[in-house]
């Protein structure tokens, strides 16, 4: 999977998942009293965030319902945490070198969701400490953009919204990622004569000249 032409940003993602080097509950003691995005975990391990949070399932379901729609196959659990962790085809039909990098862009996908959520949840804690000083008579300190929030991360506590707004993020991120291979011109020319036409995610086009992100609506 290292070998994959993929950015070193995506690619780290993994390194540093097979290595626990991510802040989550497994690396850092002081995390294990904390509330996933979703609500629903306390302390959210690496197993959790990406793969069993409600914010990424969308993602991981979304994977999983391509390859039942392209491979006929409606196995409920297809779609297992060693097929993108390790990189390993749950189909013998699916092209290794395009399965390696879908499975590195939902890891991605699925930090760019923790990154997302973790932000929203800090900024609402900044924003709370920062109207309790204006309460009190306090100063404070001034506000800052992560106090403030963006049109893009607003400050939200983890729940029901926050599963709804950062699941569509990741699925998003997923999809771009994908596009973005497409369009750079960075796979293997060869892959475009062995890579079936009807392959799911990246399939060459009629021509076989250039790439085709595989429809997921």
């Amino acid at each position: 999977m290292w070998s994959r032409p993929c950015d070193g940003r995506s690619l780290e993602v993994l390194w540093r998942l097979v290595l626990n080097g991510i802040p989550t509950a497994d690396s850092l003691p002081l995390l294990q009293s904390r509330q996933c995005g979703c609500g629903l975990a306390i302390g959210p391990t690496r197993i959790h965030l990406y793969h069993q949070c409600a914010i990424v399932q969308p993602t991981w379901l979304a994977v999983q319902q391509q390859l039942c729609d392209d491979f006929s196959i409606p196995t409920p659990g297809l779609l297992q945490r060693r097929h993108i962790w390790m990189g390993i085809r749950p189909h013998p039909r699916l092209h290794q070198g395009i399965w390696d990098i879908v499975a590195i862009k939902l890891l991605a996908a699925c930090e760019s969701g923790r990154k997302n959520w973790f932000d929203r949840v800090l900024k609402l804690q900044h924003a709370t400490v920062s109207a309790a000083r204006r309460r009190g008579g306090g100063r404070g300190r001034a506000r800052s953009s992560r106090t403030t929030g963006s049109i893009h991360r607003p400050p939200m506590a983890p729940g029901p919204a926050m599963i709804a707004s950062v699941s569509q993020v990741v699925l998003a991120e997923f999809w771009s990622g994908l596009t973005e291979i497409a369009s750079l011109g960075v796979l293997p020319p060869a892959w475009l004569q062995v890579v079936p036409l009807n392959h799911p995610f990246l399939h060459p086009d009629s021509t076989r000249s250039h790439w085709v992100v595989s429809s997921y609506e």
